[in-house]
């Protein structure tokens, strides 16, 4: 596979996942939304709670590797500009390969938990819901996550991004 194949095809992964994170965060909102009115009239859901913070880490697995590929996170720029071209290229993929071992190793983490819920069959107290396929979620984004940081290692190398 080229460098511009598995950048097509990093870029499409991530956006079909953030697509689906958006999704959660649109039904953790309309949760919310519907738990505030529900309570007004004496009728809460019980469950909101643990739906929100399911929702929440299903819409940050989901995201997260799209928030990278797009390079919305926080970052060290105005320092790093300041240096010769070739040090910032140095840097650069020293970074990516730090993020790239992270990544790898949380998603192994994550994976490993997610295995362990379903040996403990961890569930929700009051909604009995697995917590597992939200591990693998989880998992799953820091995967493609590891994806982004290969894709930035090598659209670096061929030369297509400092």
């Amino acid at each position: 596979m080229d460098i511009k194949t598995y950048n097509r095809l990093v870029v499409r992964i991530c956006t079909s996942l953030d697509f689906m994170g958006g999704l959660a965060l649109t039904a953790m909102f309309m949760l919310i939304a519907a738990h505030v009115v529900l309570r007004m009239v004496g009728r809460p859901i019980i469950v909101t709670h643990e739906l929100v913070q399911l929702l929440m880490v299903s819409s940050v697995g989901l995201t997260i590797a799209n928030c990278a590929l797009r390079d919305a996170h926080p970052s060290l720029g105005m320092l790093v500009n300041r240096m010769p071209p070739s040090l910032r290229t140095v840097i650069a993929i020293a970074v990516n390969i730090l993020v790239l071992g992270f990544t790898l190793v949380a998603s192994w983490r994550m994976l490993q938990h997610g295995l362990g819920f379903i040996a403990s069959r961890h569930v929700g107290m009051v909604s009995q819901i697995p917590f597992y396929p939200f591990a693998f979620i989880l998992s799953l984004g820091f995967l493609i996550y590891a994806m982004v940081a290969v894709n930035n290692i090598l659209q670096i190398v061929g030369g297509g991004k400092e």
